[in-house]
């Protein structure tokens, strides 16, 4: 077995690295903290926070195998650390990009549907001068965001537990709401600047804030989002069917979302659904 360190950098490495490493005939996980996802599903990818170090792991003795994967990766291997704090602002603080702000780091212009919506730091660069927010997973200048105290839009705020209106038909963007996602208990990530819309955590998808209800934490038999659990090694299948890897029972996972029908929950870790009863908590 071989561990590494590496850092995706650009909205295309997620892509990119699965592609990479489809050919190799080996299991290759990526640990963030306790979380494990398959390298070579995007979906996994997309569950971790991609821009801070990630763990490679490399289930093979073979050294042959080994050197020709740590060739195609070499780019996004680690030599540098982010810092957590810089003049007032730190990971975790609400900021909303000024209305001055004209483009990202990368020199690609910044939406001014963007500007003055509530968003998070994600990450801070380790020179200070740029940090990368949650909402719309994209590096800005620091001089271009400015920190604000937890903002209520319409009566909601980032980080607020909602769930889904029975009556909700669509998107913003238009596309119908399947009905499986009505009632289920989502989180807020981002609030449009007109207040109007909301960004939710789980679907990742924009729905009209009147759409949406405020709810307290849910208990559903004993569980509740953010709580940490492990998947039981009895365990056989998610409920898309598919079999659970034999690596993934026992390890640490947070649960996201549960079912509308409270019989499943999604774990961020993963990125997948699993029946209540395979899971405890850790």
């Amino acid at each position: 077995m071989k561990k590494i360190q590496l850092r995706l950098v650009t909205i295309a490495d997620p892509i990119k690295l699965p592609g990479l490493l489809v050919k190799y005939p080996v299991e290759i996980d990526l640990q963030q903290g306790r979380y494990i996802v398959d390298a070579k599903s995007l979906m996994g990818i997309y569950a971790l926070d991609l821009l801070s170090p990630i763990d490679f792991i490399i289930h093979s003795d073979d050294d042959i195998i080994i050197d020709n994967i740590i060739e195609d990766i070499k780019d996004w291997i680690v030599t540098e650390t982010s810092i957590e704090e810089v003049g007032d602002m730190k990971v975790g603080d609400k900021v909303k990009i000024l209305a001055s702000a004209d483009k990202y780091t990368n020199d690609v212009k910044i939406p001014d549907r963007l500007k003055g919506a509530t968003d998070e730091i994600m990450q801070i660069s380790k020179d200070g001068k740029s940090v990368l927010l949650k909402g719309i997973y994209s590096w800005v200048w620091v001089t271009d965001v400015v920190k604000i105290a937890d903002a209520v839009v319409g009566g909601f705020k980032v980080g607020d537990k909602v769930k889904i209106l029975a009556s909700a038909a669509k998107y913003v963007t238009g596309e119908a709401i399947p009905d499986r996602l009505k009632g289920a208990t989502d989180e807020i990530m981002q609030i449009s600047k007109d207040g109007k819309s909301v960004l939710l955590k789980g679907i990742y998808s924009w729905v009209w804030a009147t759409d949406v209800e405020k709810i307290a934490d849910v208990v559903v038999s004993g569980f509740k989002i953010g709580d940490k659990v492990k998947i039981l090694a009895s365990a056989a299948k998610y409920v898309t069917g598919e079999a659970i890897p034999d690596r993934l029972k026992g390890a640490t996972d947070e649960i996201m979302q549960f079912s509308k029908d409270g019989k499943s929950v999604l774990l961020k870790g993963i990125y997948s659904w699993v029946w209540l009863t395979d899971i405890v908590k850790a």
